[in-house]
């Protein structure tokens, strides 16, 4: 199922091109369709390949054309037509500048280690449930009800853990991950949510959330990163990773998203807030997770 779908309709040799490129998580799906007929299509899936441009060809009475689709930058896509080398149109004067910046992130990486994720998967699971049991808790009761329904799950997971470590002597870690500190922010939330009841209220809760889960994560830097930095670490396929400058990048991508959160909020309107809620803070965050990421990297490779 796409996440996103991109789509262009040039006028090449009087005739009317539709172009739709397809973005899921791993995979892009370009296709070419002429009079409602499909009749090229390209993929890239990056477990397989690296990110490349993708080419569609169509043979025409004058020589083939060449449709080039590559991303421009790191949330948009440009295009290229041309035919014998000649282009004929695109729709940026650097239509594929961040293609060497992707290739770069998803070529093979000696650093990469996908057993780490295997060897994390029971930790990463327990968060996911936890969260999936708050998600079907608020759908049936309230926020705070749910809030507190997941906490007690959580604390119960520490006789879970107990049991698996002396009695049944199981090298099984529920608790490596970042559950019992998503716990502790749903209980702030739910108490948030009990203490204020207004819009305005509502809309700077991810501000607050945000600045105080920034505050965590800059302790946690300023304490060598062993809590929420190695933790979040745990989530990353890679082992040159450095917890101590991962707290402080997701410190200062905390206090970002906060603060775009309250301006946005007190300076736009609700709706506008809204979208920016659905769609915005989604991008940006996904962008600056990728900018801390590269950065407690880049430590380690630069000592190497």
């Amino acid at each position: 199922m796409p996440l996103w779908t991109y789509r262009w309709q040039p006028l090449v040799d009087g005739e009317r091109h539709e172009l739709r490129l397809e973005c899921s998580y791993g995979l892009w799906r370009a296709v070419l369709r002429v009079d409602g007929v499909d009749v090229a299509e390209d993929r890239v899936a990056f477990k397989d390949e690296p990110a490349r441009l993708l080419t569609l060809r169509r043979p025409t009475a004058a020589g083939e054309l060449l449709f080039e689709l590559g991303p421009r930058t790191w949330f948009a896509f440009g295009l290229r037509v041309s035919r014998a080398g000649q282009v004929l149109e695109q729709t940026h004067p650097q239509p594929f500048a961040y293609l060497p910046t992707l290739q770069r992130m998803t070529s093979a990486d000696p650093a990469a280690d996908t057993d780490k994720l295997k060897r994390n998967a029971p930790a990463i699971l327990t968060d996911i449930a936890l969260g999936v049991l708050f998600f079907v808790a608020a759908k049936l009761t309230d926020l705070r009800s749910a809030a507190l329904i997941a906490a007690g799950a959580g604390i119960a997971l520490y006789g879970v853990q107990w049991v698996l470590d002396r009695v049944l002597a199981r090298k099984v870690d529920l608790l490596g991950g970042l559950a019992l500190f998503g716990i502790v922010m749903l209980l702030i939330s739910a108490g948030f949510s009990w203490l204020f009841d207004s819009e305005l209220a509502v809309q700077l809760k991810s501000t607050c959330l945000g600045l105080l889960v920034a505050a965590f994560f800059a302790v946690d830097g300023w304490r060598g990163g062993t809590y929420l930095g190695q933790r979040l670490s745990l989530y990353l396929a890679y082992n040159d990773i450095d917890p101590q400058r991962l707290a402080w990048s997701f410190a200062g991508v905390g206090l970002v998203m906060a603060l775009l959160n309250a301006l946005v909020a007190l300076s736009f309107s609700k709706d506008v807030w809204l979208w920016y809620t659905l769609w915005g803070d989604l991008v940006i965050a996904m962008g600056l997770g990728l900018w801390a990421i590269n950065r407690a990297r880049g430590s380690v490779r630069a000592a190497a």
